[in-house]
């Protein structure tokens, strides 16, 4: 869009009011000059101050339409996607009254990108359908062609297949051999996925082939083009069983290296895997590829569909999903930004189980409820790394300040590997200018209690404060019961959970019920069928709502070692990120170990199934069931010693 369209538009303002006028188009001015800075949020903050101060007499016109145009290709371009599509919301119906077939045209095709970043690929069709259908000129087929039969290749096999071959049937190489090598290479490979995702896996194969040979061939030599052609080789490879083949393709895209940088992993505490489930047509087998690009501070600003087992239905969930993924936003900033912007990951859904811990609701109380808002009480329950901790600690002093109680549960946290008590005098250095009542110093004693505890020794044996409330007591002696349940002393274990169970209703008091289910485990374990029914039935729970109050699973030979890791990564110096999804039977055996994310895709797949496959749980029992916890998950990262 030029300058001089809204420069006519000013000429409107000014007969009503000049000196409004003016400043319109100063501000205006200003805007333009910073997008031409490449300072997209400045120019989206102006553009946005222009139409809000807009006269009535220009609501409603094409200048408005003009303006709105300018700020959503702003909003998309800083992934802004949804409102970007509601700031042009109104733009198609002011260009058809205006009959301005060339501003149309434009909008459809930029409502049209903000859909496919969306993965929403049958909107995206629809919008670049528009666009291409109004067109009258030719110079811009070929422009309008590709993002359509991209958006196809998920919603019509058969005309995206036409379009391609119609645009590889007008290539005429340019005079840059290389580039228009690349540009062929580029047709090629459109082509290729309009084949794979078909189901066509072998045909794809080829066409990536040939695709990799317009481009110059599979050398030390890489760009984006090159990553993207001999990234799709290797996912054909892998459709069609030729894994020795996906590894070489994967190897030479560069991916688990980084440029030589090493991996740079994301946050898994931010991967939000989409659920499983009938309502969007999303079963465990289903596999979505994608792209991503990342920012500097490791936020994900796109994430581009490659390859769906269900084209066309599945999109649309996944990327929403990787939209919210993060990276450290330390290490993206040593990343070159050529490796930032061409990761390709493997995504499958998961069955996420929101398992409560059972000191929840206590660190509410300990940190007060307006502050537990903030709180992420997830990674305090489980083996938290001691980067995941110190980064929940830094995001909580940004959003609750440096001496807020909500810091409390994290530092008591990252006290278990502090030997000189840092962490832990600040905590209570906190909570005692914090006002600190009877009730609630004795939560943070008990956590400070509970975490010396995993670290096992003599906190084995300790016995609760005789001054601690009772439910907090029970709650330290729950606790207990687990870390001694996780270094098979099960006896012990039972003495304690019997106590509480003992002292409360179990199908009112959340810790009685808590203990009541480790005691059906136990019973369970031993061969008691009729005491563990017992004790289920005493929760008046279903197995169902077992699984959401009931411990992690507790394992028994969960290893993994230097011999696992595949040796041909290792000759590539591939290094990766995976994580697995699996289900756990009533017998503690594993049931359907699959990766559910990988970074580099199809490397360690194989392994970590194998490896997972073997692993063995505590018995869980659940009454007349035969899965004991669904959607269990485990991260595993890959580091060569010495390489990162």
């Amino acid at each position: 869009m030029s300058r001089h369209i809204f420069a006519a538009a000013a000429v409107i303002c000014a007969t009503a009011a000049p000196v409004e006028a003016q400043t319109l188009q100063q501000r205006y001015d200003a805007a333009e000059a910073a997008l031409a800075a490449g300072e997209y949020e400045k120019a989206s903050t102006l553009f946005a101050d222009v139409l809000a101060r807009m006269g009535k007499t220009q609501r409603g016109t094409p200048a408005e339409a003009d303006l709105r145009q300018r700020l959503g290709e702003m909003d998309i371009a800083l992934g802004r996607l949804e409102r970007g599509l509601a700031t042009l919301a109104p733009v198609i119906a002011i260009y058809e009254k205006a009959k301005a077939t060339s501003a149309l045209v434009d909008a459809h095709g930029l409502i049209g990108r903000a859909h496919e970043k969306l993965g929403e690929m049958r909107q995206a069709a629809e919008s670049y359908q528009a666009a291409f259908d109004l067109n009258t000129d030719p110079a811009k087929i070929q422009t309008l062609s590709i993002p359509l039969a991209r958006a196809l290749v998920f919603t019509d096999a058969a005309r995206a297949r036409r379009m391609a071959d119609a645009m590889l049937k007008d290539f005429r190489p340019g005079e840059d051999k290389r580039r228009s090598g690349e540009l062929l290479g580029e047709f090629q490979m459109l082509r290729g996925r309009v084949e794979l995702n078909a189901g066509n896996h072998k045909e794809a194969l080829e066409w990536f082939k040939t695709a990799a040979k317009s481009a110059g061939g599979i050398g030390t030599r890489v760009s984006l083009s090159d990553i993207a052609i001999r990234s799709d080789l290797a996912l054909a490879s892998f459709l069609t069983g030729d894994l020795d083949k996906a590894f070489y393709y994967i190897a030479m895209t560069g991916a688990g290296r980084m440029g030589g940088k090493g991996p740079q992993f994301p946050d898994g505490s931010a991967l939000t895997l989409p659920d499983c489930s009938p309502a969007f047509n999303l079963g465990p087998d289903d596999l979505v590829v994608l792209d991503i690009a990342l920012s500097d501070d490791g936020r994900v600003l796109s994430a581009a569909p490659v390859y769906s087992s269900k084209p066309g239905e599945i999109e649309a969930v996944f990327v929403k999903a990787a939209r919210s993924w993060l990276w450290s936003a330390e290490e993206m900033q040593k990343t070159e930004p050529f490796w930032r912007i061409s990761t390709r990951v493997a995504v499958r859904c998961t069955f996420n189980t929101e398992r409560r811990w059972i000191g929840d609701a206590f660190m509410r109380e300990l940190v007060g409820e307006t502050k537990a808002q903030t709180v992420s009480f997830g990674p305090l329950a489980g083996k938290a790394d001691t980067e995941t901790l110190r980064r929940e600690l830094a995001r909580l002093e940004a959003a609750t300040g440096s001496d807020s109680p909500a810091l409390v549960p994290v530092l008591t946290r990252l006290a278990e590997k502090d030997d000189e008590g840092v962490y832990v005098e600040r905590a209570r250095q906190i909570m005692e200018a914090s006002d600190l009542s009877a009730r609630r110093r004795a939560i943070l004693d008990a956590l400070i209690a509970r975490n010396r505890v995993q670290r096992g020794g003599e906190a084995l044996q300790r016995q609760p404060d005789a001054s601690w409330p009772s439910d907090v007591a029970d709650w330290f002696r729950v606790e207990q019961a687990l870390e001694l349940e996780k270094r098979r002393r099960s006896d012990r274990a039972e003495s304690l959970y019997a106590e509480v169970f003992r002292r409360g209703d179990p199908k009112t008091d959340t810790l009685a019920q808590f203990a009541a289910l480790r005691l059906a485990s136990i019973a369970y374990d031993r061969k008691a069928q009729e005491q563990a029914s017992g004790f289920l039935a005493a929760t008046g729970l279903r197995p169902d709502q077992c699984a959401l109050l009931d411990a992690a699973p507790i394992g028994r030979n969960n290893w993994v070692t230097a011999d696992d890791y595949p040796q041909a990564a290792v000759n590539w110096g591939a290094e990766g990120y995976i994580v697995m999804g699996y289900d756990i039977a009533v017998d503690g055996k594993v049931k359907t170990p699959r990766v559910v994310f990988a970074y580099p895709p199809f490397v360690f797949e194989d392994t970590m199934e194998a490896v997972v496959g073997r692993w063995r749980f505590k018995p869980i029992y659940r009454e007349g069931e035969q899965i004991g916890c669904t959607g269990a998950r485990q991260t595993f990262r890959f580091f060569i010693p010495g390489k990162s």
